[in-house]
């Protein structure tokens, strides 16, 4: 068994949280490993950086919420925290 890190901006228009992060988060806790398993929402995050500078003030970048999540995963599997 091995832990994920699911990763979801709210305001992604190609993988819709209510239909993707939502249901995949439900299906993992449906099968009793939601330990194994953290949903993080990004507020204002979208499928790409790439529409950040078209509005700054609704929009926030998705990359620094990936490398903190990808620290989060190494120190979760090394440490078990």
């Amino acid at each position: 068994m091995r832990p994920l890190i699911s990763i979801q901006g709210t305001l992604d228009v190609l993988t819709p949280q209510a239909t993707f992060g939502d249901v995949y988060d439900r299906m993992v806790t449906d099968a009793g490993r939601a330990r194994l398993h953290r949903y993080v929402l990004v507020p204002g995050g979208t499928h790409t950086d790439g529409l950040v500078p078209v509005d700054k003030d609704a929009l926030r970048p998705m990359l620094p919420s990936f490398v903190s999540a990808f620290g989060e995963l190494e120190d979760w599997t090394r440490h078990k925290s």
